[in-house]
């Protein structure tokens, strides 16, 4: 009797650790199936074989963000390496 109510709270637990929250999860459940759901709006299939595009554009987005950015953070350790020597533009 106390051994499953344990294991129970303690899966509770686990999931609550993971931020896994029942009522949370399915009210955004519940949103994705109306959304799916309106007029002219992509189904859940479009949507899922969508995913591997959004990653990638998203992902290359992110780096070439980040590319960008390493440059001024170049020049800023270069800069603060050595503060007397002006930090050459190329």
């Amino acid at each position: 009797m106390g051994g499953r109510d344990g294991a129970a709270k303690g899966s509770k637990a686990a999931a609550r650790a993971r931020g896994l929250n029942g009522p949370v999860v399915a009210r955004s459940a519940w949103g994705l199936y109306r959304e799916t759901r309106r007029p002219g709006a992509p189904g859940l299939a479009a949507r899922v074989r969508a995913l591997p595009r959004l990653l990638r554009d998203v992902l290359l987005w992110f780096l070439v963000g980040l590319t960008r950015e390493s440059g001024r953070y170049v020049e800023w350790a270069a800069a603060r390496r050595e503060p007397g020597v002006p930090v050459v533009e190329s």
